[in-house]
């Protein structure tokens, strides 16, 4: 494998990373948006 293949090998790794690390973001999101309006107490003021 050259040096390039490489480098976009790892740049594909990187950016599955970084959907995976959004998908999660919006899913505790919207979990989190759940619990609030559901327990109100655990809203931060």
């Amino acid at each position: 494998m050259t040096v390039v293949n490489k480098i976009q090998q790892a740049k594909q790794s990187f950016t599955q990373l970084a959907q995976s690390a959004e998908n999660i973001m919006h899913k505790l999101q919207n979990r989190l948006d759940y619990l609030q309006s559901q327990e109100p107490q655990y809203r931060q003021e």
